[in-house]
């Protein structure tokens, strides 16, 4: 998608001997103002609509042909243009010492950005954590937590060996394990050999699920022992197994550190990203 773009990295390439980097980008302003293909210029780079309209249909065709809704269309225009300004961040800041001209190894110079940015925003210190921790404790729907457990199994079996049909039936019987014991070994021998699929115990409060729609109305269908199998993809023989433990829990205080942690990160990341579009703004 950015081979498009030559002829403007060309134009500033062969400019560079007798004008400035702001006659540059002057270069680039003026020499895109009569291409209506044009959506607008982050620093020396030009975004093209054709480049957002070839994302949308690649996203369409995965959906085999569903309609991509204007709110999504809206957010991946704002988040491709906010990944350019991070692009051109990065080649300023000389985070990466790619050629420009290999502009289809944007993903390095954006990797690189979030990389740094995500360095600066690490640092947080103990009084930030305590006053989230604050903040977090008043909302109730954060206090009030359940806890289920999770497993991804493969119902072709691992490597394709073993029909898992059997093995999912027998889940039926495994409500009643109270103590989760015998779930647990069940889950282990059968998980998918990969880190985001293995058995985990997860504490969730009120708040996260309702964040994940998806989620929340499993778990409203579930009492507690139940054991629910989701598929998670059409086409992939892939299913989440859901075990619904406990409701009603107290939040601990291990899980508000880790949410005021990733809070105080989330804001100080959205702050660095605010500088970084304060600095390379979107040129209409």
């Amino acid at each position: 998608m950015f081979c498009k773009k030559v002829f403007f990295w060309t134009l500033s390439f062969v400019g560079a001997t007798c004008l400035s980097e702001k006659n540059q980008l002057w270069a680039v302003l003026e020499a895109s103002k009569g291409d209506t293909d044009v959506l607008c210029v982050v620093g020396k780079r030009v975004i093209k609509k054709s480049e957002i309209e070839q994302i949308l249909q690649q996203i369409s065709n995965k959906r085999q042909g569903k309609e991509v809704s204007e709110e999504e269309k809206k957010r991946l225009r704002e988040d491709y243009i906010t990944m350019c300004q991070l692009s051109e961040w990065a080649k300023a800041q000389k985070l990466d010492e790619l050629p420009e001209t290999k502009s289809a190894l944007d993903q390095a110079y954006i990797s690189a950005a979030l990389r740094k940015l995500g360095e600066s925003a690490e640092q947080a210190t103990k009084e930030e954590i305590n006053k989230e921790i604050t903040n977090l404790k008043k909302d109730e729907d954060i206090m009030k937590s359940v806890v289920i457990e999770t497993v991804i199994v493969d119902k072709k079996g691992k490597d394709g060996k073993k029909d898992m049909e059997g093995e999912l039936k027998k889940l039926e019987n495994l409500k009643n394990d109270l103590s989760g014991k015998i779930f647990e070994t069940w889950a282990k021998k059968f998980q998918i050999n990969n880190p985001n699929g293995e058995y985990k115990v997860n504490d969730l409060t009120v708040k996260m699920l309702k964040s994940n729609p998806q989620l929340e109305k499993i778990l409203k269908e579930m009492h507690v022992g139940d054991i629910k199998v989701v598929p998670l993809d059409k086409e992939s023989s892939l299913v989440l197994v859901v075990r619904f433990m406990k409701e009603g829990v107290r939040t601990s205080e291990s899980t508000l550190s880790r949410m005021a942690l990733q809070g105080v990160k989330s804001k100080k990341m959205q702050e660095l990203i605010k500088k970084v579009k304060e600095e390379f703004p979107v040129k209409e």
